[in-house]
């Protein structure tokens, strides 16, 4: 089983031990999302750092990253267009954050323009920021993308991901694959905080897409059943019985585990 929704190579944060934001981001890593009230005294002081240097773009990443975890996606775009807003300049760490933040609320647009660099210089994308990069063309279906990805030297580790993405291309699944992506994330547009998958399976292996969510928990069979409904429709029009080896669930945003730092 592999992670892909890792916030950060604990080497890109080698910073300065005085900086107080960057621990505060450090810590908010570690928590897992029904901590709320730990995550909420992390957002006072990230708002009290603010308070002294406004210019910090890592505070409105930290910022971003704790409504992410408490849900309140609306506050989470607010403060991901704050930061597009100030057309700064970022850094290889705070814009790998800002581009996985992006992802996790889907604003995939966004993350493309912050991506442009990684494309026209792939070598070293895929170097620096192949998890990003990775995620975004999951999340794409983005087919071109994928197979670019997975015939690079520096793709590591991905063995079981491009035999899924071979048996796609073969069977003709990849437009599937596209389709299905959308209509699962049309249907809970500006409901998602985090998108997670993970490659499951060793002999045939499946992708599992978890879908964690600002909707009550009552509510959620509710959208579980709309967008079954809208996959079978599609099933039946593209005349296929299913798009195999493939899963997704949706999740309330409180059941995340911690992010973490590997």
């Amino acid at each position: 089983m592999e992670e892909y929704n890792q916030a950060m190579s604990s080497s890109y944060l080698e910073n300065e031990d005085d900086d107080q934001v960057l621990f505060l981001y450090k810590q908010l890593m570690e928590l897992p999302f029904n901590k709320v009230e730990t995550i909420i005294q992390i957002e006072r002081s990230l708002y009290e750092e603010a308070a002294e240097d406004s210019e910090d773009e890592l505070i409105y990443i930290a910022l971003m990253q704790v409504n992410t975890m408490l849900g309140n996606y609306e506050k989470a775009k607010a403060f991901a267009y704050k930061l597009w807003d100030k057309g700064v300049d970022l850094g290889r760490a705070e814009k790998y954050l800002y581009i996985n933040n992006l992802l996790n609320i889907c604003q995939l647009d966004m993350a493309a323009i912050l991506l442009k660099s990684c494309f026209a210089d792939f070598n070293k994308g895929m170097q620096e920021y192949f998890a990003v990069i990775l995620k975004y063309a999951t999340m794409t279906a983005n087919a071109a993308l994928l197979e670019r990805i997975f015939t690079n030297p520096n793709c590591k580790n991905e063995e079981k991901y491009y035999n899924l993405f071979k048996r796609y291309k073969n069977y003709n699944y990849l437009e599937h694959f596209k389709n299905i992506q959308k209509i699962l994330l049309n249907n809970l547009q500006g409901k998602i905080c985090v998108y997670d998958y993970e490659i499951m399976g060793d002999v045939l292996s499946t992708l599992e897409i978890s879908l964690y969510v600002c909707i009550d928990s009552a509510e959620i069979s509710e959208y579980e059943k709309k967008i079954v409904d809208k996959i079978q429709e599609y099933y039946a029009q593209a005349k296929i019985d299913k798009l195999s080896s493939f899963s997704w669930k949706i999740l309330p945003i409180s059941a995340h585990s911690a992010m973490g730092l590997n």
